[in-house]
């Protein structure tokens, strides 16, 4: 290599000599500033109690503190840029550009990479920051006339060059120039790559409706339709730390938020921007986000998942399709809108402190401009303040009575509020009635109203709305009763939106229903969206909105764009011609062509001699990633059970809480959405009977990057179309 490029390995020398330097400079300053900054702790620490009673004192060290926290992000950020420097030593760049400006005699090189790298010495930049305006060029055109836009406008000119580097250890092993870029010679490697238990970044790799994506910035919401293995997920964190780079000055990670299926993927995406040199983003799941704000336990959006692939009760069911609807936001919005407390005349003693009619005039006339909770907290207000004057005479005088019964101190505050409470007990009752609500039970009553009039004549709505009376007796809701709660908490506007929170993320978007997008829109009003999915992948059918043209104006937001990618680059073309077989949309996905075995497709005759066979193929196991996917965790536990005692090195995911590594797997297909692995052994495809199933059988077939078997006792599914 160094023969046959030495300009390209005296580049790369001098570049890693500047590293190597910074990094010095870096180690020397930085154990310096942490001493400093742990002494300061030490110091804000003992001094405190003993400045906690002088004003004087206090203020002095609130401004220290001020001070040590501005120093403390500073050395964040230098620990920051200490580690994307550790990065680029192993391979600094991937990339080259050679570009003549218009009205330019001279090419300018341009080198890609992981961050932007200068020489002090002469201000000159020796690599290029991927998400810089100029790193377009190389992600978007060949050779030849073109243009690229940055913050002074548009840049004519021509690329004269497009050079691409494998360096590995800070050795250059490859080099490549390219009319077209990609080189497919690169892609191959990194597609080939083994899965690992984190999401890869393809910051070297990004192709051109990739990029397109990433860099979009006219929008406030980016939905991003694509086909499994398209990269989806992976482009929406390069898209946020792209975001990161061009917003700098008014955008930091924890203005982020991303919406995952669930905690498992959570953790496997959790490296990506971290490896892209910026600092971890927020995530968390929809059933989180009801678990903070529903008074009751609420079951996951996994839990339900599983009930409508193997439902054992009509009524549920035909409550998660009703739930699941439009129709539902719709009645929700009209009931609460229609909503009126039961008043009660507040009293106190034999003084009416306030009446039922003039609360309800209150609440219907005066103050009809606020939201329910705005009018019930203003009710409260004003109950408190026409009721002041009585309960500080009535606490006068108790205060009085007590003392006259020669308590000591302890004995006259026992004393004091037993009576108070006593007395004052019915009073705060009927407060309580006017001004406060009880979201489970304030549903419930929706439920009654709204079950009724559903448009669909084929449910029994009797048996729903005894259902509904029975809501949470067990102490538990639901996962679309959470759903539910939480969207009449939100159009009552009871929920206070997350202060720091500017832009969102919310991956697999086809499995969210119209209430859990109006809960979105009301939390997250005045944020970016970039939404991502797939409906081949539709896990829930009753959720998606199939027609992505309706999620923006539920968001209320003008400027949006849907971008659709149309290259699948994660499995072989084997797999994905099979996996086709299940798509009943038409299909436009381009395929990589990265060539494997053909798929496996094997009958049994007995349960016995196809778990055996599976036992036999993960014996096979030679590294990388392998799973066995089921359909349910029941299934899954008991396979896991029984091949657990010939392969020790065999785990279990069977709850969205558990942390996904490489290696040797059993799992339900829910839990391994987003998820990819090199070798893949459907259980038994013979339990995917229904259109219901159709979704979760795609999702199955297309997590195989190398290697799918499909087993069955029987038949296979009819959804596959006949294959033997």
């Amino acid at each position: 290599m160094e023969r046959t490029y030495p300009d390209e390995f005296e580049y790369l020398v001098g570049t890693l000599e500047l590293i190597d330097s910074e990094l010095a400079r870096f180690g020397d300053g930085m154990e310096s500033d942490e001493q400093k900054l742990a002494q300061e702790r030490r110091y804000m620490w003992q001094e405190l109690p003993a400045a906690s009673t002088d004003w004087e004192e206090l203020s002095d060290m609130s401004a220290q503190l001020s001070v040590l926290q501005e120093q403390e992000k500073r050395w964040v950020e230098k620990d920051r840029q200490n580690a994307v420097l550790l990065k680029m030593r192993s391979s600094p760049y991937f990339g080259r550009v050679d570009f003549t400006e218009k009205g330019s005699s001279e090419s300018e090189k341009f080198y890609i990479g992981l961050a932007n790298l200068m020489d002090k010495r002469d201000y000159r930049m020796l690599v290029c920051d991927w998400r810089a305006p100029v790193a377009s060029l190389y992600y978007d055109n060949g050779r030849g006339p073109t243009v690229y836009e940055c913050p002074e406008g548009s840049i004519e000119g021509t690329v004269e060059l497009l050079r691409q580097y494998r360096i590995e250890d800070s050795e250059l092993k490859l080099v490549i120039d390219s009319d077209i870029r990609l080189d497919d010679t690169i892609l191959q490697d990194a597609l080939l790559a083994s899965s690992s238990e984190h999401m890869r970044t393809i910051v070297s790799s990004i192709q051109k409706e990739q990029n397109s994506v990433i860099r979009d910035s006219g929008n406030d919401m980016l939905i991003v339709l694509g086909p499994a293995g398209s990269g989806k997920t992976s482009i929406a964190l390069h898209r946020i730390a792209y975001l990161l780079y061009r917003e700098r000055n008014n955008l930091t990670s924890d203005n982020i938020l991303i919406f995952s299926p669930n905690d498992v993927f959570c953790g496997y995406i959790s490296q990506v921007i971290p490896e892209l040199g910026e600092p971890s983003v927020s995530q968390t799941t929809f059933s989180d986000l009801i678990s903070r704000y529903c008074s009751v336990p609420v079951g996951g959006m996994f839990e339900q998942s599983e009930f409508l692939h193997a439902p054992d009760d009509r009524v549920r069911f035909d409550g998660i399709r009703f739930k699941s609807s439009g129709e539902f936001v719709e009645l929700a919005k009209e009931f609460i809108s229609a909503y009126l407390p039961k008043f009660t005349d507040v009293i106190f003693g034999d003084t009416t402190i306030i009446n039922a009619a003039t609360l309800k005039k209150l609440y219907t006339d005066d103050l009809s401009h606020l939201s329910l909770s705005g009018r019930l907290s203003k009710l409260r207000e004003l109950i408190f303040h026409r009721f002041g004057p009585a309960e500080q005479e009535f606490r006068r005088a108790l205060r009085d009575e007590v003392a006259a019964e020669s308590f000591d101190k302890w004995q006259f505050r026992t004393a004091f509020k037993q009576k108070y409470d006593s007395k004052m007990s019915d009073t705060y009752a009927q407060i309580a009635i006017c001004t406060e609500l009880d979201y489970v039970d304030l549903y419930k009553k929706f439920l009654y109203f709204a079950i009724p009039q559903w448009s669909d004549p084929t449910a029994d709505k009797t048996a729903m709305l005894r259902q509904a009376d029975s809501l949470a007796e067990n102490g538990r809701l639901n996962f679309e009763d959470g759903v539910g709660v939480l969207l009449l908490t939100a159009l009552s506007g009871a929920v206070p939106p997350p202060k720091k929170i500017r832009h969102i993320v919310l991956d697999e978007l086809q499995d969210y229903t119209a209430a859990q997008h109006e809960i979105l829109s009301i939390l997250f009003k005045g944020c970016s969206f970039t939404m991502l999915g797939d409906l081949s992948q539709l896990i829930n059918p009753y959720a998606g909105l199939t027609d992505p043209e309706e999620i923006p104006p539920i968001y209320s937001l003008s400027r949006f764009a849907i971008k659709k990618l149309t290259k699948s680059y994660r499995s072989t073309v084997e797999i994905t011609d099979f996996a086709k077989k299940l798509l009943t949309l038409p299909e436009q996905t381009e395929q990589f062509e990265r060539h494997g075995e053909p798929v496996k497709t094997l009958l049994f005759s007995s349960d016995r001699e196809r778990i055996s066979h599976i036992a036999e193929e993960l014996s096979a196991h030679t590294g990388g990633s392998s799973v066995v996917l089921t359909k349910t965790v029941a299934e899954a536990r008991q396979l896991y059970q029984m091949l657990h005692r010939k392969n020790s090195d065999l785990r279990l995911l069977a709850s969205d809480d558990t942390v996904y590594h490489t290696g040797l797997w059993v799992m339900p297909v829910a839990l391994a959405k987003g998820l990819e692995f090199d070798r893949v052994i459907l259980a038994d495809s013979s339990l995917y009977e229904s259109e219901l199933d159709r979704g979760l059988l795609y999702v199955a077939c297309t997590r195989a990057m190398q290697s799918l078997t499909v087993l069955s006792t029987g038949n296979h599914s009819p959804l596959f179309g006949g294959i033997k």
